[in-house]
């Protein structure tokens, strides 16, 4: 290893941990998150009546269109940078579907 390049982790740390924010408009649920500087990807977890994992997204906001009415969902987002190094967990955005 060359003496000028960075210790992966331990020189640049983990990205910081974005913000999310998540609202239903009555056939999906947007989900929309804070940009974060050296993210290359982020990954949002849904817990809820049903879990599921969307990773590999570039973008800062999805929409989930597989919600069932009646149903409550709770969205946390994290960052991950071009080494795999993710950030904590968001805080949860909270939606329910009527």
């Amino acid at each position: 290893m060359k003496q000028e390049e960075p210790i992966v982790g331990s020189t640049l740390g983990a990205p910081k941990t974005p913000s999310i924010s998540a609202s239903y408009d009555g056939s999906g649920v947007n989900v929309s998150w804070s940009a974060v500087d050296r993210a290359s990807s982020y990954t949002v977890y849904r817990s809820g009546a049903s879990e599921k994992v969307f990773s590999g997204i570039s973008d800062t906001g999805l929409r989930d269109d597989s919600v069932q009415k009646g149903a409550s969902y709770s969205y946390s987002v994290v960052a991950v940078d071009e080494y795999g190094i993710a950030s904590d967990k968001s805080s949860k955005a909270e939606v329910s579907i009527k």
